[in-house]
């Protein structure tokens, strides 16, 4: 197996140089040194043939290497029209999904910044993108007006995050006729779903089918069957889900739940009660260590530009109206979010 260090290469060179390794038949094992220590991990002493490894987040636990089959990646349909652009890079799933279409299609692969400074390029290759990928986190750090430069874009896929309405509305405001698409995949499983109707969560009709590909566990976590898989048994993916007039929606990790006081709380739950208050224009719950009560949750929120002065006080007043499973112990006005290596919110704090 190659291991390809995304980090020793210039991001411009990225597609080509991946695309070399995967057609010479060698497998591949892609990830940042910035982001993990080969040397520190357990590694598997025999690899699959012909496969191409990337590193699970590792959110419960040390990242490990998930092996996809090469064939298997090459057998999403050929999209010849498409010059994809993606925020994610190419050792995320999101990211190796945009790098095997790049390859399908002929056509290459503009790994972009997340910083958003290559979209203010004038690299004419950039500005033909026609599909763009981002979480829904990265695509918040700049102003969408500079999509107007993008002539040719006709769709952009959000994944890794919850999609919110706010996230829907501010690009349609942009650009109207844009096509927005959520993508719901993992390390672990790859694209398990496209939702096309620019509506948040799930269409309840995914669960419904003669075969379902998704299920729901008796205490709410998301379960799903992949087609690519050989056992056809239901697995967990660690989301929990609710339903409400006929959809599905996310409403946080398993993982993430927070016991404070005796009391379960997941700080997904938490930002979207505080997200619908009209002064706030984003809120992430972060989890910190307390040696007095083991963990405690910290909101930290940003205001809209009409609320640019707002009450901190005002603010943790309303929330103490909450019930207590969507109250956090601490509020602050931030800003602007770190984002991880994934392109999401990091919600612990360091």
């Amino acid at each position: 197996m190659r291991w390809f260090n995304l980090d020793s290469l210039n991001r411009g060179n990225w597609f080509d140089d991946l695309k070399k390794v995967i057609e010479s038949g060698d497998s591949i094992a892609i990830y940042k040194s910035s982001d993990i220590d080969v040397s520190q991990l357990e590694l598997p002493e025999t690899t699959p043939q012909q496969t191409i490894a990337i590193f699970s987040g590792g959110t419960t636990g040390a990242p490990k290497l998930v092996f996809h089959p090469v064939s298997e990646l090459l057998s999403a349909p050929k999209k010849p029209s498409l010059i994809l652009g993606t925020f994610y890079s190419p050792d995320r799933m999101a990211g190796l999904q945009a790098l095997i279409h790049g390859l399908k299609s002929g056509n290459a692969v503009f790994f972009i910044d997340p910083s958003g400074t290559d979209l203010r390029s004038e690299h004419p290759g950039v500005k033909k993108i026609t599909h763009l990928s981002a979480t829904p986190s990265q695509m918040r750090v700049f102003d969408l007006r500079i999509l107007l430069a993008f002539s040719e874009l006709r769709a952009i896929t959000l994944g890794g995050e919850p999609v919110t309405p706010k996230d829907i509305a501010g690009l349609k405001e942009v650009l109207p006729d844009l096509k927005i698409y959520q993508i719901y995949a993992s390390s672990e499983f790859g694209q398990m779903c496209s939702v096309r109707d620019e509506k948040p969560g799930l269409p309840l009709e995914y669960f419904k089918d003669p075969s379902p590909r998704f299920n729901i566990s008796a205490d709410g976590e998301l379960l799903y069957r992949s087609h690519l898989k050989s056992n056809a048994q239901f697995c967990p993916t660690g989301d929990l889900v609710s339903i409400s007039e006929g959809r599905v929606y996310f409403v946080g990790r398993k993982d993430l739940q927070v016991s404070v006081g005796g009391v379960l709380r997941s700080p997904e739950a938490i930002e979207t009660a505080i997200k619908a208050w009209p002064e706030v224009d984003d809120c992430v719950v972060k989890i910190k260590t307390s040696a007095l009560m083991g963990s405690i949750l910290v909101a930290e929120v940003i205001a809209n530009r009409a609320h640019e002065a707002l009450a901190v006080s005002d603010l943790h007043k309303r929330m103490m109206e909450l019930p207590p499973n969507k109250q956090a112990q601490m509020i602050k006005q931030v800003d602007r979010f770190k984002l991880n290596a994934a392109g999401k919110v990091a919600r612990r704090y360091e």
